[in-house]
């Protein structure tokens, strides 16, 4: 809105767009004061409502990967500050982990839930997960997440009826211990290179692993080794899973795996670089958590707009590879053309 009112101040019209009796807008301190009388239940509430909505307009009817709709769950940081804190803040920082639809557009959030201080990640993830489990049920199908979560998150995931995807480098785990071991013994299953012929992979690919004691159900595991074409580099990690063979094959589940990247390098660096996620508007628990789901709001409207009514539009952007956010200051001046005389 600050943005908005700094390019739009000679416009008249931005005083008919807010509703103000003057063109301009509230202050961050003033800001902060509304948001912390709104209780963010309520923001809550709606986003879940709408989330139903976008269900019964069957917006990822197709799916997202592999014909699966599937979502990210990451944590990351947020409103920092040197001199503010509030009970929320770890330190001077907020942890904050967010679910995000990944592969096809549109990407949105489906939504957040704040680290609190003393707790771990995937305790915040696990709430998280009964939230989209209570108000969209099994709409989603897939989750992917990094080596962090580990069996209370698979297995609240199990009993919710959700698969689980998850990409790790720990050589350590049991697990990958008797993969390696397995895999060491015979050639590949899939190699091949990518569409954009970045790299050379290799894919190892079994099921009915059982040494993860702590998990309930029989798990697979990918072995990937990418050789990248220009360095003539080698990475391996490997892919875990509750999808048995049946349910997809070893391509679909490695780009599961690959896709996650979607909520670090679209999700966080764009609601960061461009959404103004990092900026410190509020250190008051109510008003940082409205102002965090107005933000996800605001953008996952802004995709679900932009991809289903400018679709056209879309495809172009991506052939001239011009970014989607450079559109909103357009989009902004446009709300201030002069209205047609009635």
């Amino acid at each position: 809105m600050l943005n908005t009112d700094r390019q739009l101040k000679s416009e008249p019209n931005i005083a008919k767009i807010l509703g103000a009796e003057k063109p301009t807008v509230a202050s961050d301190s003033t800001l902060s004061r509304a948001l912390q009388w709104l209780c963010p239940d309520e923001l809550k509430a709606l986003w879940g409502k709408l989330l139903h909505k976008i269900r019964r307009n069957k917006v990822y009817q197709s799916g997202t990967i592999g014909g699966y709709r599937v979502a990210a769950i990451d944590m990351t940081g947020t409103g920092h500050s040197e001199k503010l804190s509030c009970s929320l803040c770890h330190g001077n920082i907020h942890k904050v982990v967010f679910s995000y639809i990944i592969g096809a557009d549109p990407h949105i959030f489906l939504g957040l839930e704040v680290q609190k201080p003393g707790e771990g990640e995937t305790s915040a993830a696990q709430r998280l997960l009964q939230w989209i489990h209570q108000t969209v049920g099994n709409w989603i199908d897939i989750f992917a997440v990094d080596a962090l979560y580990k069996a209370p998150f698979i297995n609240a995931a199990i009993e919710l009826g959700y698969h689980v995807v998850i990409r790790t480098e720990e050589v350590r785990l049991k697990i990958i211990e008797d993969a390696i071991g397995l895999f060491s013994q015979r050639e590949p299953d899939i190699t091949g290179v990518d569409p954009d012929r970045l790299y050379q992979y290799k894919i190892w690919d079994s099921y009915g692993f059982t040494t993860w004691t702590e998990v309930n159900v029989p798990l697979r595991v990918l072995q990937v080794e990418e050789l990248h074409i220009k360095e003539g580099t080698i990475s391996r990690y490997w892919i875990i899973t509750t999808l048995q063979p049946q349910h997809a094959d070893t391509l679909t589940v490695k780009e599961i795996a690959h896709c996650r990247w979607h909520i670090e390098n679209n999700a966080f660096h764009n609601m960061k670089t461009y959404w103004h996620l990092n900026h410190t508007l509020c250190h008051q628990d109510n008003a940082f958590l409205n102002a965090l789901w107005f933000r996800i709001i605001a953008y996952s409207l802004f995709m679900l707009f932009f991809f289903r009514h400018l679709f056209h539009l879309a495809a172009q952007l991506r052939v001239k590879k011009i970014m989607l956010v450079h559109l909103i200051p357009i989009l902004e001046r446009s709300l201030a053309l002069p209205l047609h005389p009635t």
